[in-house]
């Protein structure tokens, strides 16, 4: 949920307020092992390397991508992965990231996939055979989760406990266990 929903909520009049409570990263998933020694955003640009990658176009996580592109590289960077590689079949697109990229990953069909930091260590929860790569910018300042409190809730008493339990340091710990980075703690 953006930023901008929130504020379509409260200009509907469902919500009153909201806030972030929690951020993400993008990273990258490889196989285990990373046969192509993928440490860098510009090992994507490599011609021996396909790529997974979330659709700016229908995924959120997308335009994070492209934005990463631009200040790391240049539009020289966005333009060879998202255009020449995308022509030639090494950059593909994906509709539902978090399901296409690691199955591409176990079939062996990519070589690395954006993924959010919490998607490659729920995979690997479950004992997929991956890893993570981190690359050289952190946009976990710039993804936030928001939350509010709907003004007609069924249960305002539980909305106000469970928005309150959200800020606490139980809740955030939770949340970092599983990948996430807490905005409290």
């Amino acid at each position: 949920v953006s930023e901008g929903n929130m504020r379509i909520l409260k200009k509907k009049g469902l919500i009153d307020d909201y806030f972030v409570y929690l951020h993400n990263r993008i990273v990258l998933m490889v196989p285990k092992g990373n046969p192509k020694r993928i440490r860098s955003i510009f090992d994507l640009a490599r011609d021996d390397v396909v790529i997974s990658h979330p659709n700016p176009e229908n995924e959120d996580i997308g335009k994070y991508i492209v934005q990463m592109y631009l200040e790391v590289g240049g539009e020289e960077l966005r333009r060879k992965i998202m255009e020449k590689k995308a022509k030639e079949g090494t950059t593909i697109y994906t509709i539902v990231h978090h399901r296409e990229t690691p199955e591409r990953i176990l079939k062996g069909k990519v070589d690395a996939g954006w993924v959010w930091s919490t998607e490659v260590i729920y995979a690997q929860m479950k004992g997929l055979p991956v890893e993570m790569v981190e690359v050289e910018i952190d946009m976990s300042d710039r993804v936030n989760y928001y939350i509010a409190k709907l003004k007609n809730a069924p249960n305002p008493e539980n909305a106000e406990a469970f928005l309150e339990f959200i800020k606490s340091e139980k809740a955030q710990r939770i949340y970092q266990k599983y990948g996430f980075v807490p905005h409290f703690v």
